[in-house]
This record gives structure tokens, sequence and C-alpha cells, in this order.
């Protein structure tokens, strides 16, 4: 029986972890004052709260809020920036996605039994170039010479696009001539395209002014 007291009189008791000599009384759970400062206590646990608690969040609020602060832009020129962005990315990595119909006419009329592997290193050339050229424009553009690149582009692209109807000769059945295809739309221009593919993007801010 004394063994059994010396138990209960432990179990009434805690010891503070910095003096171990030093035992203190248990205080009832109902004096523990609600915790502000994001500590667990005997009473945060038993009612689930946790260290802290923290109001739901209201999706219908956030929702109409976002919608308040939203507004349209008004001035035209956000307008006609946007558009110019939409015909840049068009130009650049539009025209990369349209190079399978280019190679379905190289295949059954230029380039009649070319190897699919030559065919698809045209293409593959054009995004590697619009890619791998994408920091050097980056940093260009953020010198400030989005005009420039803009005014490049556009001359390469252009005179991509009419050179290479003219290294084909007449346009009959195997006039084609891969090496000038490849130089022609594969490196100039992919390399025309590059200064589009960034600027297109890097002109959205604008439309915050």
């Amino acid at each position: 029986m004394a063994h059994n007291k010396d138990v209960n009189d432990l179990d009434t008791f805690n010891f503070d972890p910095k003096s171990k000599n030093s035992p203190r009384r248990k205080s009832d759970d109902n004096d523990v004052s609600p915790d502000t400062s994001g500590s667990i206590t005997p009473a945060s646990l038993e009612d689930g709260r946790g260290p802290t608690s923290t109001p739901p969040l209201n999706i219908d609020d956030a929702c109409s809020t976002m919608e308040e602060n939203f507004a349209w832009p008004q001035s035209w020129k956000a307008w006609t920036t946007l558009l110019g962005c939409f015909f840049l990315m068009f130009n650049s990595w539009g025209l990369v996605n349209a190079y399978g119909t280019f190679q379905s006419y190289y295949l059954q009329n230029l380039l009649p039994g070319k190897d699919l592997l030559y065919l698809n290193l045209v293409g593959s050339t054009e995004s590697f170039m619009v890619l791998a050229l994408s920091f050097v424009v980056g940093r260009f553009l953020d010198a400030g010479y989005y005009r420039y690149l803009t005014g490049v582009g556009a001359v390469l692209v252009t005179i991509s696009m009419f050179v290479l109807s003219i290294v084909n000769g007449d346009g009959s059945y195997g006039s084609g001539d891969y090496g000038l295809i490849w130089l022609v739309q594969g490196f100039l221009l992919g390399l025309g395209m590059s200064c589009f593919f960034v600027a297109s993007s890097q002109g959205k801010p604008a439309l915050s002014d």
C-alpha cells in the first residue's frame, strides 16, 4: 500500500526540466489561459486547436476582392502592345509549330525519298535557335534594345521566307536543295525568330502602365 501511495504522489507532481530537484504541483487545466504565442498547452490539445488557431479562408470573399481590384487596361497603347506581342509570338514559335506543313511538302514534292531524319533536323534547328538564344536576347531586352531586336528579327524572318522560295528552283518535283533549306529555314529563320520569342512575352508588363 505504501508503494501505491508513493506512485500516486508522483502522479500529482511535475518536475521542472530546468531544475530536477524542485517539484511543482500540476495546475488545473481549467486555469490554463488560451495560448496566444503559438505554444502547445493542455487546453489547446484537448479542444483540438493545436499550436495556432487561424480563421478559415472564405473563397467567395477572396474572389470578390480580386474582382474589385482588377481593372482592364484603358489606354490604346496597352491594347496595341498586346496585339503586337501576339504577332511576335505568331511569327516565332508559331512558325516552329507550322514546320510540319513544310516537312510534308518537302517530302512529297521538293525532296522525295529524303530520309525523315534530315527533314526533322531542319525543324530541330529552328527550335534550338529560338530556345538557345533566348538568354542572350533576354539580356538585350533588359538593356532596353527591344526596338533593335524587333527590327533585326523582322528583317531576318522576312528575308528568310523570301529566300526559301528561291533556293528550291522552280518548285518542280525533286528540285529542292536540302543544304540550302537547312541553312535558310533552319538557321537563318531560327535566328530571326529568336529575336521575337522573348520579346513577345516581355512586352506584357507594358499593359500595366
